[in-house]
């Protein structure tokens, strides 16, 4: 998503084509990409930051090692994984993330499960971006381990590497 912002974004219809998505999930993403910092809007014009021209120029690993670090880094993440603490089953982790989000959003309750698993599907995969990231892994499959640890280690690790 990002990567196809410039000075001059494409219609949505465009970026949807391009990504094989509806103009609708274009809309969510754009939000997302904003909540996270790599975009901005001026008006109806989406353009990325200073965060975002970083993302673009970063190889496909670095690129997904920063949106890992930035997701990780939400407060709103933080604070669904204090409620993930002692969840080991994926029904048991999806109905504790929409009883959080019905208390903490104005959202109804098929939306909170929806959201639920997309915001379950953004840890699982920020964690397991981080943890091959962290072990110079190809390819790791996700486990149900809280990811603020790893995503401060990443945060030193990164900025450290650009020192």
């Amino acid at each position: 998503m990002v990567r196809l912002h410039g000075p001059d974004a494409p219609p949505v219809a465009d970026i949807a084509r391009e990504l094989r998505v509806t103009d609708r999930q274009v809309f969510y993403y754009r939000q997302a990409a904003g909540i996270l910092g790599f975009l901005a809007a001026a008006g109806n014009v989406w353009r990325p930051t200073e965060s975002g021209l970083h993302l673009q120029r970063a190889s496909d690993d670095a690129a997904r090692a920063i949106l890992a670090v930035r997701i990780a880094a939400l407060a709103f993440i933080a604070d669904v994984n204090m409620v993930l603490e002692s969840c080991w089953t994926s029904r048991e982790r999806w109905e504790r993330v929409a009883a959080f989000l019905a208390r903490t959003t104005i959202l109804g309750r098929e939306t909170c499960g929806r959201r639920a698993t997309t915001v379950l599907s953004w840890i699982d995969w920020s964690a397991a971006v981080l943890r091959r990231q962290r072990s110079g892994e190809r390819e790791c499959s996700a486990s149900h381990e809280p990811i603020a640890a790893m995503a401060k280690e990443e945060k030193n690790a990164l900025v450290s590497q650009n020192l």
